[in-house]
């Protein structure tokens, strides 16, 4: 008997509870199955699960399992993000369960919910689960760190990229008052009805804060989803690989979004009708969803981005400092009420073939363009599934009451017809409207303009203006058939009122304060996702690859100084304030390679970062080609014309060009080809050999090739490893671009 409770003690959870009570719960093995109200015991408890199917199973309906503050773990704190697996806390089955107070962690998924009517997740923090390692750099971006969230009808999106909290195939279910950072995903709905997401915090998350996948007549309001963000680098590269803070994907509809701090993310808000829509039936979207009073600020990509769907109403969000403010390709039927969009980089609101959409009260100012609306000859999409079955035209659009200014134009029309223009004010000193292609107007009237307004007409046909709201000593001019028709002002027309925001559940004030560190300029992202812009310290902290110079990204807020450098490099900026960009490269001239330790005093602490510079001379060649000379088609003509007389020739320390849609100097943009030749003495040892090329590349060291990508590929990253003798070697480098972007970088670094 003795041995049998010694077992049991070892082998099972350990219980303890008065009659009537909740059973208290110290799990000590995966799979423990609870069936009544339980309280977790205090601390913290590490159980590896590792097939998915839950650490801790609900199947009984109405059962309250109370974390009581512990924690939840599946690996030991500090373990690798893109290790962590299986699943924490599984309900299946089950209705009227509530999961609450305390932490889980170190899984794939933290919390899975699948058939859980009536579930309640309430003050659960699910932070620090899965999440990729990202292949971009500060420098550079790797096309493999994309996301392809059109697929997700077998759980692909928890299988790929993990979760927080995921539901599936749940019914009035509510997540409220929790916390989902440092992951990849925050909350995942999949096949919902009526759930109910308010006053979580789900920021700084490598892919989506909150994700909706053929979910309807949900609630999503009150929701901090800041900094869900990748594919960024300030001033380098800005695509956000199809990270958001708010997704909304594959006939997700009749949903509400309300008064959410969305800010610093790849897209504020993403909604695609999904691949069933585009490419399979033509028909469905995600239609009639509510976005009301929401901040979509410093969105990498789009403020709001919705297309392919039908009545939509986006009003009273703050869509400012965005690349697009408002992109809607192919919606219809859609209203845009009151939004801002203000210090866009490239438009205020984008809509390509979208009809019957309605554009009221919205304030644009400091962008290329106001609004611009389009059509164009897109013959394979429009030949497609959905262009057959739906109205793909520019078509039929108001545009009233709004406040338009761009740099270029404030309003750009381009194959858009039976469109009307009214009650606009276009306040800048020089405004200009521009109508192009094959646009038809239905009525441009009584809009207000500034000091002077240029009406520039590119159709060919005339255009009938009404000139009747104008400021004393102000000028109308026209370029092209403009028929200006002048007469006294309207009566009185008063804009409508905007509309008011539905009532919601969710009451968190969600905003940034004033002196939240905000701007594209703040999001820093490193190998793992984004960071908190308050935060201090050094990325990479070491074996910062490098050419001719590392570059070291010191986070913070504070001044800072270089206090301990290693002999034989030199680094600046040697002071100033955070964030910065600390420069090394190696002392003298000629080849060099230095093994480098920087050392920074800055807020009261020290950091640290290190790796190493080789300033190795190349003798760098370019050379235009055609379809003669094809590398892929025609290798031998293309060996001999690397072996012939160069275009363009230069001697340089390191490769580093991210050329993007430009190229060399001397050779044209697209179909050219480099080759770059080097010898360098190195200590004996396995070195490391990194190379982002864009398009096809081919890398010899001493004679034999050890990289190849001889295709067609965006910016993309080669490794490989090779043990070298001390003495010196021989690099050799072909690389060919086909056309758009062009790249080429090498780098060397030690391995072992």
């Amino acid at each position: 008997m003795r041995r049998l409770a010694f077992l049991a003690a070892i082998l099972l959870p350990a219980f303890s509870a008065r009659a009537g009570d909740p059973v208290r719960l110290a799990p000590g093995r995966d799979g423990i199955e609870i069936t009544e109200d339980t309280v977790f015991a205090p601390g913290t408890h590490l159980i590896a699960e590792r097939d998915g199917t839950g650490c801790l199973v609900i199947r009984t309906d109405g059962v309250t399992l109370d974390l009581g503050g512990a924690t939840l773990r599946g690996a030991p704190e500090g373990a690798a993000p893109d290790t962590l697996e299986g699943v924490g806390i599984l309900v299946e089955n089950a209705q009227g369960v509530t999961i609450e107070n305390g932490r889980v962690a170190g899984f794939k998924v933290g919390v899975r919910a699948v058939n859980a009517e009536g579930l309640v997740v309430e003050g659960v923090d699910a932070s620090g689960n899965f999440k990729q390692r990202l292949q971009s750099t500060p420098e550079r971006e790797d096309a493999s760190d994309w996301l392809w969230p059109h697929e997700n009808d077998e759980g692909e999106w928890e299988t790929k990229y993990g979760a927080g909290i995921s539901l599936n195939d749940c019914k009035q279910a509510e997540v409220r008052r929790c916390r989902v950072r440092h992951g990849q995903n925050g909350v995942l709905l999949t096949r919902c009805t009526k759930c109910y997401v308010y006053d979580d915090d789900f920021s700084f998350n490598s892919g989506w804060g909150i994700a909706l996948y053929r979910t309807t007549h949900s609630e999503v309001s009150h929701n901090r989803c800041d900094f869900c963000v990748r594919g960024h680098s300030y001033g380098v590269y800005r695509r956000g690989q199809d990270s958001a803070a708010i997704l909304v994907f594959e006939q997700s509809s009749h949903n509400l979004f309300v008064d959410n701090s969305a800010t610093h993310s790849g897209d504020g808000f993403f909604l695609y009708a999904g691949h069933e829509t585009t490419q399979r039936t033509g028909k469905g979207g995600c239609n009639f969803n509510r976005v009301f009073g929401n901040d979509f600020r410093f969105a990498v990509a789009n403020g709001i981005e919705a297309t392919f769907s039908e009545g939509n109403v986006f009003a009273d969000n703050d869509c400012s400092g965005a690349d697009h403010g408002i992109w809607a390709g192919y919606s219809y039927r859609s209203r845009f009420l009151f939004n801002r969009a203000h210090e866009c980089m490239t438009a205020g609101i984008s809509v390509e073939h979208g009809h019957g959409n309605h554009y009221v009260g919205n304030d644009i100012r400091g962008a290329r363009y106001g609004i611009h609306l389009w059509w164009d000859k897109d013959r394979e999409f429009l030949g497609s599934i959905y262009g057959r079955t739906q109205n793909c035209s520019s078509s039929d659009n108001g545009i009233h009451w709004n406040a338009l200014g761009g740099d270029v134009s404030a309003l750009r029309l381009d194959g858009d017809t039976g469109t009307r223009v009214t009650f606009n004010h276009l306040p800048s000193e020089m405004t200009r409207i521009q109508f192009l292609g094959s646009t038809r107007t239905k009525e441009i009237a009584h809009n207000a303009r500034g000091r002077s307004l240029i009406v520039e007409n590119r159709t060919g046909r005339t255009i009938d203006v009404v000139d009747d709201i104008r400021p004393p000593e102000s000028y109308l001019l026209t370029e092209g058939p403009v028929n200006v028709v002048e007469g006294p002002p309207p009566p009185r027309a008063n804009p409508p009122p905007p509309p008011e925001a539905p009532p919601v559940r969710g009451r968190l004030y969600v905003r940034l304060l004033p002196t939240f560190p905000s701007g594209r300029d703040q999001m820093r992202i490193d190998e793992w996702g984004p960071v908190d812009p308050r935060e201090t310290r050094l990325f990479p902290s070491w074996q910062a690859a490098a050419g001719a110079e590392a570059r070291v990204h010191l986070l913070g807020r504070e001044s800072f100084e270089i206090v301990g450098l290693s002999e034989g490099v030199t680094a600046e900026p040697r002071q100033g304030r955070a964030p910065a960009t600390l420069v090394v490269r190696a002392a003298g001239d000629g080849p060099a390679l230095r093994p480098f330790r920087v050392t920074v005093a800055t807020g009261g602490q020290r950091l640290t970062a290190g790796g190493s510079v080789l300033r190795m001379p190349w003798d760098v060649r370019w050379f235009g080609w055609d379809e003669a000379t094809d590398p892929i088609a025609k290798p031998e003509a293309f060996a001999a014309l690397l072996a012939g007389e160069p275009a363009a020739r230069k001697t340089v320390d390191s490769l580093d060009w991210p050329w993007r849609g430009g190229g060399p100097e001397g050779v044209a943009a697209d179909r050219f080809a480099t080759l770059a030749t080097s010898e360098v003495g190195l200590p004996a040892g396995r070195w490391r050999l990194r190379v982002v090329s864009d398009d096809g590349l081919r890398l010899f060291v001493d004679g034999e090739q050890v990289i190849e990508r001889w295709d067609r590929h965006a910016p993309t990253e080669d490794v490989a490893e090779v043990d070298l003798e001390a003495g010196a070697h021989t690099f050799r480098l072909e690389h060919f671009e086909i056309d758009g972007w062009a790249w080429l970088s090498f780098r060397l670094e030690r391995a072992d």
